[in-house]
Order: structure tokens, then sequence, then C-alpha cells
């Protein structure tokens, strides 16, 4: 807690325990209920506080706290803004850390509050949480594994005009390149990501239903949320110098997982067809259903005897199989064996075909009982 520290040396001393500071800690359903009683509801606001920052966290204490040790320096008045912590692992280190920040903040601000996610593991509702609570007029969004600029909080207010209904603002990801000799890292400017530096007026964004909390732990219900704005013609503007680094590089998923969270991509698609086509990554799924259809006819004509069939079949598998690991590979993955990579990229065209199928049969069933 050496930043806490420096904190308090930093601006002055706040000793005094947590209190009724806003920081509350459920550690049961019992008092999970109690303590959703003393945070406002949806539509509720305080006209002395401007902007409530919220970020989402899943059992990442040690980055949790870097981020609000940003967030508590920010170079705008404690007293304007109020940082929301919605967890979606509770866990007690999590807890600690955070009212260890409220109680070094109960005086001097900001607000700082720690509620648990209605679903577990799941970052919309932990989002969708935090919005619920929000005081502010302006919902500023960040995550756990981010460090803001000192002006990260100003810089994106400012950007706020007339007809802006949202702003976006930059992020900074570190990036390692691997080579034979040396290990280097370098920043980046990451692609758009609406959950990790954005801005919303509450009013917008809860008029809008929130973030849809059937994309679990994946990144796309930012996206979804973003095609939703578009849709209503919004005008958003960018903030470049509303900066926030990631402070370790974003971890590889694997081809294993990626083909789980192929089902959130094909539920993007089935809610927004055209712009999921324009700007999302699209899942090759003629190249798949080749890949495993030749599989399977190699397996077949193996067992049949048919072996110029089989050898015909096996070449194509081969190319496919290839060419989905080059376009997989990572630079972190260079010193993985080449037998595992090729096993990877085999068992991954089924397992996201499945994934994929199994989703879209999903939404076809939640339309028609929608339309019941």
């Amino acid at each position: 807690m050496s930043k806490v520290l420096a904190f308090t040396r930093h601006r002055k001393n706040a000793n005094s325990p947590a209190g009724d500071a806003g920081f509350a800690e459920p550690v049961s359903r019992e008092a999970s209920v109690e303590a959703q009683r003393e945070f406002p509801t949806a539509g509720e606001s305080d006209p002395k506080v401007d902007v409530s920052i919220i970020v989402p966290t899943c059992d990442h204490p040690r980055l949790l706290n870097r981020c609000i040790a940003s967030l508590v320096l920010q170079n705008y008045d404690p007293e304007r803004f109020e940082i929301i912590i919605a967890d979606a692992h509770p866990s007690e280190e999590s807890r600690s850390i955070v009212r260890r920040w409220a109680e070094h903040t109960d005086r001097i601000g900001p607000r700082i509050i720690y509620l648990t996610s209605r679903h577990e593991r799941c970052l919309a509702a932990a989002r969708n949480r935090g919005c619920q609570a929000a005081r502010g007029s302006i919902v500023a969004l960040t995550e756990d594994d981010t460090v803001a600029a000192p002006d990260w909080l100003e810089r994106g207010i400012d950007a706020f005009g007339d007809n802006i209904d949202a702003v976006r603002g930059r992020i900074l990801a570190p990036c390692r390149t691997v080579s034979k000799n040396s290990d280097s890292s370098m920043e980046i400017e990451a692609p758009e990501l609406v959950t990790s530096n954005s801005f919303f007026h509450k009013n917008d964004l809860m008029s809008l239903g929130g973030f849809d909390e059937r994309f679990g732990m994946a990144e796309l219900d930012g996206t979804d949320l973003l095609f939703r704005f578009l849709d209503r013609q919004a005008h958003i503007a960018a903030a470049p110098q509303a900066i926030v680094s990631r402070s370790t590089p974003s971890p590889n998923p694997g081809l294993l997982l990626q083909a789980r969270e192929t089902q959130y991509d094909a539920l993007l698609m089935h809610k927004h067809p055209l712009r999921y086509h324009a700007k999302a990554r699209n899942i090759p799924v003629v190249e798949y259903c080749l890949s495993v259809l030749t599989l399977v006819t190699f397996v077949t004509a193996s067992a049949l005897e048919r072996l110029n069939l089989a050898g015909i079949a096996c070449a194509i598998w081969l190319a496919l199989t290839a060419r989905l690991c080059m376009k997989r590979l990572r630079p972190e993955d260079e010193d993985a064996s080449a037998l595992k990579l090729l096993c990877l990229a085999a068992l991954a065209p089924p397992l996201e075909l499945y994934w994929y199928i199994a989703s879209v049969v999903r939404c076809k069933m939640w339309d028609w009982r929608q339309g019941d």
C-alpha cells in the first residue's frame, strides 16, 4: 500500500475510519441486500458530484490497487467525482484494498464505493451495478488493469460539448516483442475499447438498458453498447489527451479459450448483423466448415481404405490448419513447439464452429421466446 501512504503525504492526513464514507462491504447475502439500500438507485443524482468513475474488477487486487491510486490522484476536484469499484469475483483482498483507500479519502475525497456484481464473473453485470449506483450525471468507464494519467478525467470531461453524446479516450497498451536475442517492450495505441476508456451521460446509458449481461466476461459488451449508440445516430467525440495505460500486456487467451468466446461473436452478429460484418471480427465459418469436412473425409476414407481420397483430404486439411496457425500465431507463441501449435490449430475449427452454431441456436430460441 505504498501508494496509499504516498497519497496521504502528498495531500493531507486522513486517518479516520471509513464509517459512513460511502464504502460498503457485502460479505453475505443478507449484508449484500442491506448494502444495496445504502446506495442511490438509478435516476438519483447528487448536484455536487459531476462524474462517477466505474471500475469493474475480477480478482485482480494488485492491479486494482494501482488503478485506484491513479484515479484518486486525478487533477480534478475530489468532491466532484466518486469512484465505484464493482467486483465481479468478490475477494477479501480486493475488499481490504478498497476499504483502506476509502479510509484515506474519507474526509478529503473522492468518495470510494465497493459493490458486488449481481452475477459472478460477469463484467457487464458489474458495470451495470456501478452505473445504477452512480450519483454523477456523467459516467466514466475504465478497468482494473489500467492506470489513468493525472489529467485523464479532466480531459475527458472537457471533450463534452453541444450535441456530444459520448467521449472516447486513448488507450496505451504494452506490447512485448520477443526475439531470439532480447526481450523489449514498447507502448502502442490500442484499438477502440469502449469499456477501458470512455465517458457517457448516465441518462443516455441507462435509457439504452446498460450493458448486455449475456456477454459474460467477454469484452464484446462494450462493442455492443457502441453499436447501439451508433444506431441512435449518437455523436461520439475523441479525446486523445484523455489517456489510460494498461499496466500489463494483454494475456494471450489461447486458441481453445478463443473458441469458447466465439459464442459471443455469434450473439454480437445476431444483434448487429450489418455493423458486425463492417467493424467486428468475422468468424471464417466457411473455412471452418471446410476444415471439419476435410478432416471427417480423411478419417472416413482411411477407414474405408480409400487411400487416394484420404491423401487429398489430408493435404487440404493440413493446408487449412497451417494457414489458421499462421493467422493466430503471436510473438509470445514463438517458443511453443510446432506440434503444440498444430494441435491447437487443428482443434480450433471444430470447437469454434460448435460454439458458434450453439450460440446461433440459442439466439433464435431467445427471439422465439421474446415473440411469445
